[in-house]
């Protein structure tokens, strides 16, 4: 059975696994989350934003799925170029 120590143990691996930072890693992940937060706004208005206009200049898209996945995609890249040039940087 999972208890809640086991979960937490379970989470702080795939963070370690997936940022690539051991010790505290909920500090160093609140800390790389506190410096983006301008950025994924500024990110998600933009996208909204061009969506609209591409929406007036082309017509509506036929099928939802693909910008949905174009931004996902993109905000993976410019995530992943993001974290490693903080981690460059601070670390």
């Amino acid at each position: 059975m999972l208890t809640a120590q086991n979960s937490s143990r379970k989470i702080t691996k795939i963070l370690v696994n997936m940022f690539g930072v051991k010790g505290n890693v909920m500090d160093k992940v609140k800390l790389y989350l506190k410096y983006r937060k301008k950025s994924y706004l500024l990110n998600t208005a933009l996208f909204i934003a061009g969506f609209i206009v591409v929406i007036f200049i082309f017509g509506p898209p036929k099928y939802y799925v693909v910008p949905i996945l174009s931004m996902i995609t993109a905000y993976g890249f410019l995530e992943f170029v993001e974290y490693k040039r903080w981690k460059k940087e601070n670390h």
